[in-house]
């Protein structure tokens, strides 16, 4: 499958963590401390034609970080880096 919009990206976190988004609308998802967005149009001078198929995530406390659609699905699929902040921080502190 192809995941090329928000909506794509929606459900397959969906299928993966069982997680829905605080918000989504306006090409963003929205999440504890994690905001997902499309860009739809270029973001980073160096490249340029590149960057509007690329995503940004927006990590709480963090600086933006810019993805191309497989390395998002890795980051937010199951044993993924971005799911800590995805989880309501209670959750996510569980176990520590």
């Amino acid at each position: 499958m192809n995941y090329e919009t928000i909506e794509d990206i929606k459900l397959y976190i969906e299928n993966q963590t069982g997680l829905e988004p605080n918000i989504c609308k306006d090409n963003v998802l929205k999440y504890d401390r994690l905001t997902i967005s499309k860009n739809t149009e270029n973001v980073i001078e160096a490249n340029s034609e590149g960057s509007t198929k690329m995503w940004t995530v927006d990590r709480q406390g963090h600086s933006l970080d810019y993805f191309r659609t497989e390395e998002l699905l890795l980051q937010v699929g199951s044993g993924g880096g971005l799911l800590y902040f995805m989880f309501p921080i209670e959750r996510a502190m569980d176990g520590i």
